[in-house]
């Protein structure tokens, strides 16, 4: 659950009927943004603190920057203004599975807040949740203290120097003593309204368990299920179409219809079929190379984002999700209007994997590339599984293409360069 503005996530704690009370601080959280407590007079400035790293590392800090400023959780000082505030240090400790992570050091802003204990859940008290039969999921929100904004006029007290830069935290940090305190209150906030409807969720920080007495009732509580219906096609449409390499028109073709469609146990993998009569772009495709077969994703917890996108899991929330108001076995049925639930035109298909490549890259505040077709998805794929080893052979078979050329003359892309552009953007 990635989601980097308070505004959003928390927002709709405003106080209204029927919304369970929440406190008054938490609410000014909300409203305005986490200021600190004092528990003494704020540190003041004392000049300009850069951080220094070996040489050999500054790559790995500056890198660690350019992620903060892409997600919004830094902000660049302006010069006039950098001769103020509290500066402190970054340092580099050693990942467990390799690699440096880096570390703000706010140690002496720490000995100027307030010592401010509160109780978090226990494993026991877990424990006393757990009833006979339960089912469980877990969610590991990315980036947890983003969640939470710094008010304005305290990012000052968040600041730090690099490579002759002034930057400060615009959201809470990790390294600050009452991030858990104050993390935790605002989530237990959050979590109230979903509590308030019975869902039983135990929350431990970024850790989260749901629970339910049955399968059926836990994937209620998937957050998929609760998603609206454009955001969910936007997710589902292009990971089908990256994840398969097939043509438009092949995926417009898919069927919803019992013969068509096969999930796997425990949803480990999908299979796809287009409709009874469909006839391919290349007529001579034998049908078994029109069948899309798809595997899950592994879960872990080192790479909690391959389940974001799984496209097993984002199918079957769209299948389930739209088969209320379905009017036709087409697999990609218009999600709203007056055509609600009728299939599409593969010139729409194509329109949503455009607008969701988009919407992708300007959430990230970067600029899409230049003359993007949903077409394009065929070439980053297979060129990014040609890279890792995959043979033309499998890709031809994967995309229906007769021939290797097709792929050689059409569709093969310089990965490296794509990603160096990508990497440095």
């Amino acid at each position: 659950m990635a989601s980097h503005s308070n505004q959003s996530y928390l927002w709709p704690l405003r106080q209204r009927p029927g919304r369970p009370s929440v406190s008054e601080w938490v609410m000014g959280i909300i409203k305005r943004g986490y200021s600190l407590q004092f528990a003494r007079r704020p540190p003041r400035f004392s000049g300009v603190v850069p951080t220094l790293v070996v040489s050999k590392y500054t790559h790995v800090l500056r890198s660690e920057v350019m992620i903060l400023l892409e997600k919004g959780a830094v902000e660049v000082v302006h010069p006039a203004q950098s001769e103020s505030g509290f500066y402190s240090r970054y340092f580099l400790v050693p990942k467990k599975g390799g690699g440096l992570r880096p570390i703000l050091d706010l140690r002496h802003l720490n000995r100027a807040l307030m010592k401010r204990p509160f109780k978090m859940i226990t494993l026991k008290q877990i424990l006393s949740h757990i009833r006979p039969g339960d089912w469980f999921f877990s969610l590991d929100l990315k980036d947890a203290y983003f969640h939470i904004q710094i008010a304005p006029h305290h990012r000052r007290f968040f600041r730090f120097a690099f490579e002759g830069v002034a930057y400060q935290y615009t959201v809470l940090p990790f390294g600050l003593s009452l991030a858990p305190r104050t993390f935790t209150k605002c989530m237990d906030a959050a979590l109230s309204l979903l509590r308030q409807r019975g869902i039983r969720i135990l929350n431990y920080l970024d850790d989260w368990l749901v629970l339910a007495q049955s399968e059926a009732e836990l994937l209620s509580h998937e957050p998929l299920s609760s998603s609206d219906l454009q955001p969910l096609t936007f997710k589902a449409a292009p990971l089908l179409a990256l994840a398969s390499v097939k043509h438009m028109g092949d995926l417009q073709a898919l069927s919803v219809s019992p013969s068509c469609l096969e999930f796997g146990p425990g949803n480990s993998k999908v299979i796809l079929k287009p409709r009874h009569g469909y006839v391919p772009q290349v007529p001579s495709t034998p049908f078994r190379a029109q069948v899309i077969t798809l595997s899950a994703l592994p879960s872990s917890e080192e790479d909690q984002e391959l389940n974001l996108l799984c496209p097993v899991r984002a199918l079957r929330m769209y299948i389930e999700r739209s088969a209320s108001f379905r009017q036709s076995e087409q697999l990609f049925v218009c999600f709203g209007g007056r055509n609600k639930g009728h299939p599409i035109t593969k010139q729409r298909l194509s329109r949503w994997i455009v607008d969701a490549i988009m919407l992708a890259y300007s959430s990230l505040g970067l600029q899409c590339p230049v003359r993007v077709r949903a077409h394009s998805t065929r070439g980053m794929t297979s060129s990014w599984a040609w890279s890792s080893g995959v043979s033309i052979a499998e890709i031809c078979a994967a995309a229906s293409w007769t021939s290797p050329s097709t792929f050689t003359r059409f569709y093969n892309l310089d990965v490296p360069a794509l990603q160096a552009r990508v990497l440095s953007a």
